[in-house]
């Protein structure tokens, strides 16, 4: 006679642990279900930040043109406004009174 837990096997004993079995077999069913679960929100997760990554590397990217591009129009500003002042500084130098109109122009 086989003993479970040194109590003698009964119809009742049989039946309570074939209910403990079914419950052991359902928790191990949905352990794998959430396993499996939680292996695909990793992968989502892995697409998610891979592709979060590449974002990242296209905004660096455009933010360094746009700061090339930005110091560029200052430097080509600054350029600018020496050019003017310089122009201004000989035309004053020239006495030429303001504003320049055709009139007032000097023809060569």
């Amino acid at each position: 006679m086989h003993r479970i837990n040194s109590s003698p096997l009964t119809l009742s004993s049989l039946i309570e642990y074939g209910i403990v079995k079914q419950k052991s077999l359902k928790i191990d069913i949905d352990l794998e279900k959430q396993e499996e679960a939680t292996k695909e929100l990793e992968r989502d997760i892995q697409m998610f930040l891979t592709k979060l990554e590449l974002l990242n590397k296209k905004i660096s990217k455009a933010r360094l043109q746009h700061d090339t591009k930005e110091n560029e129009c200052q430097l080509e500003h600054t350029e600018l406004v020496l050019k003017l002042k310089l122009g201004l500084r000989y035309w004053n130098a020239l006495a030429i009174p303001y504003p320049i109109t055709r009139a007032t122009f000097p023809t060569i």
